[in-house]
């Protein structure tokens, strides 16, 4: 599909790509951009060579294989990823699979087709070996961790005990739909989770990092066992046994088809958890 955009006071031809996306070029990044945040002000500020040089972007903690800043445009909040090469034969799988940028676009776009909460990602670019994206901040939202440390402290009430067990059945939930779609969230971790402080309903938890989230005509053991231990390598002694089995059992709900193998599901699960657990804190499992 061709549309006409104006840019710049030059009228140009451009190509939709990828639900409603722009493809174009600009500055020598190849990019793929909403309409609504193709302006040259956006852009100018986005697409840059150095991170370095970038002074209002403030570094936000990220793994070793991203650079991640946060900035401000027009009173909103974005968040700007730039992919770090895992191994020298990245880019040559990248031109089989999309770089990490557009992997991540696409795994937001499916689990928001698919009713899920992801945050948007306005513009993605790639220069050379320099890749990133841009997405919106969700606003107001809180990493799970942080939420249940500041929520939920041990001598918590009983209003805030309730919070604590709907929350983990809303969880279960929540993944186990994912599942029964076949779909497989790429790093399920607590800090790729998201809450939105307000009364719990399903649409106030987001999912992030989605590069490696896909869908499946049936999701593998292997890869919901995955997201299962992801979910439940939490140490905090405010999370109870019986919170976790809460999460569990709101799982199997959205997943009849396993409650006949439930035993042997969670006793795998546990297994990996517990090993992972020992890997974190220097011990050996075992």
């Amino acid at each position: 599909m061709l549309i006409q955009t104006q840019d710049f006071g030059i009228k140009k031809t451009e190509k939709m790509h990828i639900n409603g996306y722009l493809k174009k070029k600009w500055a020598k990044f190849r990019l793929m951009v909403l309409p609504q945040a193709d302006n040259i002000s956006f852009l100018e500020k986005c697409c840059i060579d150095n991170l370095d040089n970038a002074h209002d972007f403030e570094p936000v903690i990220s793994s070793r294989f991203a650079q991640v800043r946060k900035f401000m445009f027009k009173d909103r909040l974005y968040f700007y990823k730039k992919y770090i090469s895992r191994d020298v034969f990245e880019p040559v799988k990248n031109l089989f699979r999309g770089d990490r940028a557009i992997r991540a676009l696409k795994g937001n776009l499916l689990l928001s087709k698919n009713g899920f909460n992801a945050p948007r990602c306005v513009l993605t670019g790639k220069k050379g070996n320099n890749v990133f994206n841009v997405s919106e901040a969700v606003q107001g939202g809180i990493e799970l961790n942080i939420f249940f440390w500041e929520e939920f402290p041990e001598d918590m009430n009983q209003i805030k005990t309730r919070e604590k067990r709907d929350l983990c059945k809303l969880l279960g939930k929540l993944i186990g739909k994912m599942h029964a779609k076949g779909i497989a969230h790429g790093d399920l971790r607590w800090g790729n989770v998201m809450i939105v402080k307000a009364p719990l309903m399903a649409n106030q938890i987001w999912f992030l990092d989605n590069e490696r989230t896909s869908q499946y005509s049936s999701i593998s053991q292997k890869k919901r066992i995955v997201n299962l231990v992801q979910m439940n390598l939490v140490s905090s002694s405010s999370i109870t046994s019986t919170d976790r089995m809460r999460f569990y059992l709101s799982y199997l709900m959205e997943n009849p088809t396993l409650v006949s193998q439930k035993k042997i599901l969670a006793q795998k699960v546990l297994q990996k958890t517990a090993i992972r657990l020992a890997r974190k804190a220097g011990y050996p499992a075992g």
